[in-house]
Formats: C-alpha cells, sequence, structure tokens
C-alpha cells in the first residue's frame, strides 16, 4: 500500500543548523507533509572547516525542528567530492531507502535548488546527467519555491507519492 504524501529533502552540512536552514525548512513543509534532511560531511572528523558531528548536528536540528508539527527526520549523508555521478546515485539510494520502508511510491521526483530563486525540475535517469548538461538541461526555472537564503547552499528534492 502507499501512501499518497510529498517528502521534502534537503542536503547540507548544517555546520550548524542556524536560522537560514530552520527557514528552508519551514518554508519547505509548506509544501510537504515531512522533510527529511541529508546531513552532508557525516563521517569526516572534526576540524575547523566541520567543527560539528553528525550527532551534534543531528541534536540541533531536532532541537531546532520540534516545533514544526510535522516529521522532520536526519540521516547521514556520504559525501563523494569530484564524483558526481556517485553523488546523485547516493542521494537517490539515500532517499529511496526510506521511502519504500515507509510505503512511500516514488511516482514524482524532482530537484529544487535553492539559494536565490529556487528552481525545479523531474528527476532525471543517472545515464541522462552531465556535469555540463545540469544547470541547462535540468534546473530551468518553473517557479520560485523558497526566497533569497544568505549562507544556506543546498539541494532539496520533492517526492510526491
Amino acid at each position: 500500500m502507499t501512501i499518497k504524501q510529498t517528502l521534502a529533502v534537503f542536503i547540507g552540512r548544517f555546520q550548524p543548523f542556524h536560522l537560514g536552514h530552520l527557514d528552508v525548512t519551514e518554508r519547505t513543509l509548506e509544501g510537504a507533509d515531512r522533510i527529511l534532511l541529508l546531513v552532508d560531511n557525516s563521517y569526516r572528523r572534526r576540524s575547523w572547516k566541520n567543527p560539528f558531528t553528525y550527532a551534534e548536528r543531528r541534536a540541533l536540528i531536532r532541537a531546532g525542528t520540534g516545533h514544526l508539527g510535522k516529521p522532520v527526520a536526519t540521516l547521514p549523508f556520504v559525501d563523494t567530492l569530484y564524483n558526481d555521478r556517485a553523488w546523485i546515485t547516493n542521494v537517490r539510494t539515500t532517499v529511496t531507502t526510506p521511502m519504500r520502508r515507509e510505503g512511500l511510491d516514488r511516482t514524482k521526483l524532482e530537484k529544487v535548488k535553492s539559494g536565490c530563486d529556487a528552481a525545479a525540475a523531474p528527476w532525471v535517469p543517472i545515464t541522462e546527467v552531465t556535469p555540463d548538461r545540469l544547470s541547462e538541461d535540468h534546473f530551468d526555472i518553473i517557479h520560485a519555491m523558497v526566497s533569497e537564503v544568505p549562507f544556506a547552499y543546498s539541494s532539496i528534492l520533492m517526492a510526491q507519492g
């Protein structure tokens, strides 16, 4: 049995989870039933660039989103520097596994890019994605999802079952 719900996926480092991230999360949940935050750099050692561990960031996210009234889940994300195909595969795997477990059907999957204005495009097969075609073919602006979010570099995937 599939459940008709919209799952949003927000990918970021969340070093730390701040008000910009919270704003994106709140705005995203206006059009989604639940959100999954994929925490990038989850397996990297603590450093000046990555001062918080995954567990610490997960705790900050839970503390900051507990009042939203909709499910906010977090998962560690395996980043692959300079390998776009592997990164896309990791996103797909990390997103579809919990969807299947919860009975969500991946009938519609689109990518929304945040920053200044958002762009949306259908989820594309991995064979069609090449770095030179990403921005040209797959991120044409369809509608604005979120307004300008300073310091928030992220990707949001919307899956509707």
